[in-house]
């Protein structure tokens, strides 16, 4: 009975002991899964370094953005600080393929390189972009134009002009802005005094008073203005022509006769005058307002009386001229009723009567 007692008493233990084994698998396996978990758990931790890692991607794209954005804002600066375009027309008719350059003007004197411009194609120049303000002395050399007296194409002489930069514009270089830059040169005056004076004082010898010969275009097919300033170009080509000689000849000429007096003689002004009626074909109508500027009044004088017999053929009776100017038209009632003619003389200097009286 004892003995059945112990046995029972040690089966009951064991059985507890193997509960307690079962538990403690059980526990084991909890741990085992709980390490399973934590795998799983780290694959957890993976996933949000991963995603802490696509974070930083993230991030690192929108540092990426943020440079591109600030590469932007950059180029916008380079863009902003590259300046104006500006452009210019270099004519004596249109010259193509001169080589321009832009400088700067410091203290009234020629300083640093600010712009090239790729060669002109009739006319047109284009120069570097720019972030300046002031005065700028554009020069022009080489290239070749069309020659209106005589339709040749002929070298371009050397040109600049002196104009004021602020933003983009167009500027104009001819030979007339030459003369302007030269005047002041010769004068002893700084590059100031060409914007100051000088370019306001050519236009007004050559008949263009009012005329900004730094911005008009010319051009005979533009506004007044710019119709004006080409006309007045082309009477230097036909002065050229009358002259046998170049244009650099020309323009060499003009600035020794401006020289004294910073002026053109009357003799210099009648030539170019003639030059430009050449050029209209003497229908002076059109360039009548440079002529009225640049020559003196006409002073016919009185020829007292004329004998002239009826019926009879007569010599001309041409008028003294003791003024200047060039003469569009002379007229008298009294002389059509009598059969007689007058009329400008060829060259427009005076009034010539000519015909033959029928009374």
């Amino acid at each position: 009975m004892l003995l059945m007692n112990l046995i029972k008493i040690l089966f009951s233990m064991l059985l507890v002991l193997a509960l307690a084994s079962c538990g403690g698998g059980s526990g084991t396996a909890g741990r085992g899964s709980d390490t399973a978990g934590n795998p799983s758990g780290t694959a957890e931790e993976e996933n949000v370094a991963a995603g802490n890692q696509s974070d930083t991607a993230d991030d690192e794209s929108e540092a990426a953005e943020d440079e591109s954005g600030s590469a932007d804002d950059e180029s916008g600066t380079a863009e902003e600080e590259s300046g104006a375009i500006h452009t210019g027309f270099v004519s004596k008719g249109p010259v193509t393929g001169a080589l321009c350059s832009l400088y700067g003007v410091t203290d009234g004197v020629k300083a640093a390189l600010l712009a090239s411009a790729s060669r002109s194609e009739f006319g047109n120049i284009e120069f570097d972009a720019i972030s300046y303000e002031g005065l700028g002395l554009i020069e022009c050399v080489g290239g070749t134009y069309i020659d209106e007296a005589t339709g040749l194409s002929l070298t371009a002489p050397a040109m600049r002009a002196v104009v004021p930069i602020a933003e983009a514009s167009r500027h104009i270089i001819t030979p007339l802005t030459e003369l302007a830059v030269s005047l002041a040169e010769i004068a002893g005056a700084d590059l100031r005094t060409v914007v100051d004076k000088y370019n306001a004082l050519i236009a007004v010898e050559f008949g263009l008073r009012d005329i900004n010969i730094v911005n008009v275009f010319p051009d005979v097919s533009s506004s007044t203005q710019g119709r004006l300033y080409a006309m007045a170009l082309a009477g230097l080509s036909h002065l050229d022509s009358a002259e046998d000689g170049t244009i650099a000849e020309t323009l060499a000429n003009l600035i020794a006769d401006l020289e004294l007096d910073e002026a053109l003689s009357k003799e210099a002004k009648t030539a170019f005058a003639e030059a430009l009626v050449e050029y209209s074909e003497n229908d002076i109508g059109e360039i009548s307002s440079i002529l009225e500027e640049i020559l003196e009044p006409s002073a016919l004088s009185d020829p007292g009386v004329l004998n002239y017999s009826e019926n009879a053929a007569n010599s001309e009776f041409v008028f003294e001229n003791a003024g200047g100017g060039l003469i569009s038209a002379c007229s008298s009632d009294a002389l059509q009723n009598i059969g007689l003619n007058i009329a400008p003389t060829p060259d427009g200097s005076s009034c010539v009567i000519n015909g033959t009286p029928n009374q």
